[in-house]
């Protein structure tokens, strides 16, 4: 497993990592042949800066749309357009919060495996070990942990 740390001094740096992240993502053509979604799991504490990284990564996909937690909702979907000079290689961008979820019955429930099948689609999914076993195919593990009031390291993990 390849592994890169990034090290965040505010929030406004989390959200650059995360938009550059996903603009490399979305411009790599050998993700084509991929047969489900590509998931990019979000682990650390409350308020560790997940939802931040996730502002970022839409950002980074041209959405346009105020990102908030959907703690509540668990799922948020957003249309992926591109630019007249950029295709965008994915269709959708789902937000996904499994805090809130307990058992692999409120997972189905969620409409993850639905998510999963679009292999068009990039799937950030806030809190993935609350659903024991969640390890899609196409997962890239984020870990963001706490390093200060404002410093946050940032552990990308690549299958």
């Amino acid at each position: 497993m390849k592994e890169i740390v990034f090290e965040s001094n505010n929030k406004k740096q989390t959200k650059q990592i995360g938009k550059i992240l996903a603009e490399e993502l979305n411009n790599k053509r050998s993700l084509k042949s991929k047969k489900e979604a590509l998931v990019v799991g979000l682990a650390g504490d409350l308020g560790s800066g997940k939802t931040t990284f996730v502002q970022g990564m839409a950002g980074g996909l041209g959405i346009k749309n105020k990102i908030t937690s959907p703690t509540f909702v668990i799922m948020k979907k957003f249309r992926i357009k591109g630019t007249s000079s950029n295709k965008a290689f994915f269709d959708f961008f789902y937000h996904f919060d499994f805090y809130r979820l307990n058992s692999k019955k409120d997972f189905k429930i969620a409409g993850i495996e639905s998510a999963l099948r679009e292999k068009r689609s990039l799937v950030a999914v806030e809190w993935p070990n609350r659903i024991k076993g969640f390890t899609p195919a196409n997962f890239l593990k984020i870990e963001i942990i706490h390093k200060g009031l404002k410093k946050r390291s940032i552990k990308i993990s690549f299958k």
